[in-house]
């Protein structure tokens, strides 16, 4: 089983530019490894993407199966209570995933062996180790924050 990274929610001001990066939209899947309330996957939804949102926490998992039915999303998001790495993602068009720079590097070789060609990946602040990204966003610190990194990575390229 893998183990847990701290859940830190994603801010409002970076999920515009992740929903942008991942192009989100009608027709799209798109996996949200670690998916904590569920903010990013329910964003992703009202977009008309469908999500797969995994989290390994039960509590996390059920906060966020209240905030998708809340959103009214429910129809779009399926919130998966376990571990990413078990969960296939051969059919999804992207990936957002927040965790820590050495879960990337496990995550890495899945990614590699499941995910087409063409598929978005997205991470927060910490890059996939030995990928080159495409696209790096830098979102702006707001009231002194730190400013956030976003690496985009597309399958094939």
């Amino acid at each position: 089983m893998t183990v847990p990274v701290p859940w830190i929610p994603t801010e409002g001001r970076v999920i515009k530019y992740i929903v942008e990066l991942l192009k989100a939209g009608k027709g799209k899947v798109i996996a949200e490894l670690g998916c904590g309330d569920g903010r990013v996957a329910i964003a992703l939804a009202k977009t008309g993407s469908k999500v797969l949102c995994i989290e390994l926490r039960r509590e996390l998992a059920r906060k966020a199966r209240q905030n998708v039915l809340k959103e009214g999303v429910d129809d779009l998001v399926t919130v998966i209570e376990g571990d990413f790495m078990h969960v296939p993602l051969n059919n999804v068009d992207g990936v957002y995933a927040y965790l820590t720079e050495s879960s990337n590097a496990k995550l890495r070789q899945k990614l590699e062996s499941e995910l087409r060609s063409s598929a978005r990946v997205v991470t927060l602040d910490f890059p996939i180790p030995g990928w080159e990204p495409t696209h790096v966003t830098i979102v702006s610190s707001v009231n002194g924050g730190r400013p956030r990194t976003l690496f985009l990575y597309i399958r094939g390229r």
